[in-house]
């Protein structure tokens, strides 16, 4: 029993201390909500954000591949006041509503534009992804990272691009390839 209560007084201590600086109470990334993945493939996303001044432009994909479809979209805010372009955009991804809810899934997004040639360029978000869920084992339906602007543009320019989205490998189309240089040039990128 007093093995018991010198621990919980720890706990409550170390608990308070963590409070007391603002870290995070557990070192497992913040979660987001969860999306509902219901873009089509191709549809582009144009909003006006009143609170801000800021019109958001946004592209909605589908990405096939040997293990199936996942569910990307990209989004930019660009201010109304300056005109200046986003440093970065907002990756959303998701698998499609009727796929397997027992599939484990790694929070991951790597791009590789124009493999086995010279301009060959390997993009790793993976560290800014979020999922909806991060407990261990959780079934994860949903999550958002970032990708830099420079980025984003390099993917534009590529003449071959394959991404790894939760895992799982796709090829991305030439044709969203170009839906994805036109959602740069509304940006203001290039």
């Amino acid at each position: 029993m007093m093995a018991r209560t010198l621990w919980l007084g720890r706990f409550l201590a170390l608990a308070s201390l963590v409070a007391a600086i603002g870290l995070p109470a557990t070192p497992h990334a913040q979660s987001v909500t969860g999306v509902i993945p219901n873009w089509g493939d191709l549809q582009p996303l144009t909003r006006a954000i009143t609170a801000t001044r800021e019109v958001e432009h946004g592209l909605g994909l589908h990405l096939s591949g040997p293990e199936g479809v996942m569910m990307v979209s990209f989004a930019g805010r660009v201010s109304l006041r300056t005109l200046a372009p986003p440093t970065s955009l907002t990756v959303v991804m998701a698998p499609p509503i009727m796929s397997n809810p027992n599939l484990l899934r790694k929070p991951t997004l790597v791009f590789l534009a124009d493999d086995k040639t010279d301009d060959r360029k390997l993009i790793d978000a993976s560290g800014s992804v979020r999922v909806d869920d991060p407990a261990p084992g959780a079934t994860v339906r949903s999550a958002m990272g970032r990708i830099g602007a420079a980025e984003f543009v390099r993917l534009t320019k590529a003449k071959t691009l394959t991404a790894e989205v939760f895992g799982s490998m796709t090829t991305v189309r030439p044709d969203q390839i170009q839906a994805m240089k036109a959602l740069a040039e509304k940006l203001k990128l290039e």
